[in-house]
C-alpha cells in the first residue's frame, strides 16, 4: 500500500488480501497480494568464463507500514563447471525488493560472495529496469520513451564489509504493450556529470559521452583493501505481466570498465600499480510456473505445521566461481 492511501482504502485492501499501488494507471502496475510465493531461475555468465552460474530465488510478498514488497531468499545455487555451489547459501541473509509505486528504491545487498553477490546484483538490476523509482511507470502506450532522474546508490554509510557506489541516467522504452505483457527496454548509462567527488584523487576515469567513473567500491582484501572504480553501462529488456505486473522473463546485459587497486589499509595509502580490464556480463531470469499442490493426505508433518525445512549442504568446494570486479 502506498504511504498517502487513505485509512479506508488500505482497509479495503486488507479485507481483499491485495495490497495496491498508487500509480493504478499504469497498465502494467505491480498488484501485490499478501502471502503470495514466486519462484524465479537467473542464469549468468561472464564473458570468457567457460561456466553459467544458476542461482533460484524464492520471492515472498509482505508489507511493512502498509507498503508491499518481496522477501527474496537463494534456495539454490549451482555452476556449470563446478556443480552445486549451494553450501556458499549457509548463512545468507534475505534481501528485498519492490516494484511498489511510491516504495523507495531498495538497494542491493552486499552479500560477501562474489558468485552471489553477480546473481544479486543483476537480480537487482533487473527489478530496478521496471521500478517506479527510475520511472517506469510513466510509460503508457507502446513507443513510449523517458529519460529518467539520475538515479543513485551510495553505500559509502552503509556500515558493510563492502561498500560501494553507483550512478547511472536510466533511459527506458515501452516496446510492446497487449492485454497480456509488456515489453520493455531500460539503459543504464553512466552520467555526463559527477555524482560526488572522486574518493581519492587518483580515481579518475573518463565514460562514455565524456562523464567521471559511475562507481566506487572498497572492500577487504587480505591483510588490506581492494577498490575499484570506473563506468559501468546496462541494458534490461523485461516482459511484464499486465494482468499483476510481475516480471515473467527478462535478460540483461552489463559492461564494465573498471580499475583495481590493492591497498595496504583503509585509507587507501601505500597502494599497488593500477590493473584495468573490462568486464561483460549476460544474465537472463524466467519465472518459473507453480507447483502442483498436494493433497493433505500426501504432505508430511513437517509440511502440515508450516514449518520450512533446513537443508545442509555437506560438500567441500575446491572451486569457486571467478571474481567479480566493479558491481558484479
Amino acid at each position: 500500500m502506498a504511504r498517502r492511501s487513505s485509512r479506508l482504502l488500505g482497509l479495503v485492501a486488507a479485507l481483499l488480501g491485495c495490497l495496491p499501488s498508487l500509480a493504478a494507471q499504469s497498465p502494467f502496475a505491480r498488484q501485490y497480494v499478501h502471502g503470495e510465493r514466486d519462484v524465479y531461475e537467473l542464469r549468468l555468465q561472464v564473458a570468457g568464463e567457460p561456466g553459467v552460474l544458476f542461482g533460484v530465488s524464492e520471492h515472498s510478498v509482505h508489507a511493512a507500514g502498509g507498503a508491499p514488497f518481496e522477501r527474496v531468499r537463494w534456495v539454490s545455487l549451482s555452476e556449470s563447471q563446478v556443480g552445486d555451489l549451494s553450501r556458499l547459501l549457509e548463512g545468507a541473509e534475505p534481501f528485498d525488493l519492490s516494484l511498489a509505486p511510491g516504495s523507495p528504491p531498495r538497494p542491493a545487498p552486499a552479500v560477501g560472495n562474489p558468485a552471489l553477490q553477480m546473481l544479486t546484483d543483476s537480480l537487482h538490476m533487473i527489478y530496478l529496469a521496471v521500478s517506479p523509482a527510475v520511472g517506469a511507470d510513466r510509460l503508457r502506450e507502446a513507443g513510449d520513451q523517458i529519460v529518467g532522474e539520475i538515479y543513485r546508490e551510495d553505500g559509502f554509510a552503509s556500515g558493510a564489509v563492502r561498500v560501494e557506489r553507483w550512478a547511472a541516467e536510466p533511459r527506458l522504452w515501452l516496446l510492446s504493450l497487449d492485454a497480456k505483457e509488456a515489453g520493455i527496454r531500460t539503459a543504464f548509462l553512466p552520467p555526463r556529470v559527477a555524482s560526488w567527488p572522486p574518493l581519492r584523487p587518483w580515481m579518475q576515469a573518463e565514460c562514455s559521452g565524456g562523464g567521471p567513473a559511475s562507481f566506487e567500491a572498497v572492500e577487504p582484501a587480505g591483510d588490506g583493501f581492494a577498490v575499484a572504480w570506473g563506468c559501468e553501462q546496462a541494458t534490461a529488456l523485461v516482459a511484464l505481466s499486465v494482468e499483476t505486473g510481475k516480471i515473467l522473463r527478462a535478460e540483461l546485459d552489463v559492461r564494465i570498465s573498471y580499475t583495481r587497486r590493492r591497498c595496504a589499509d583503509e585509507a587507501l595509502t601505500d597502494c599497488e600499480v593500477e590493473v584495468r580490464g573490462i568486464q561483460s556480463i549476460a544474465a537472463t531470469l524466467t519465472l518459473k510456473p507453480p507447483e502442483p499442490q498436494l493433497p493433505p493426505d500426501q504432505l508430511s508433518e513437517n509440511e502440515r505445521d508450516g514449518l520450512a525445512y533446513v537443508l545442509k549442504w555437506g560438500i567441500h568446494l575446491t572451486q569457486v566461481a571467478p571474481t567479480s570486479c566493479g558491481r558484479r
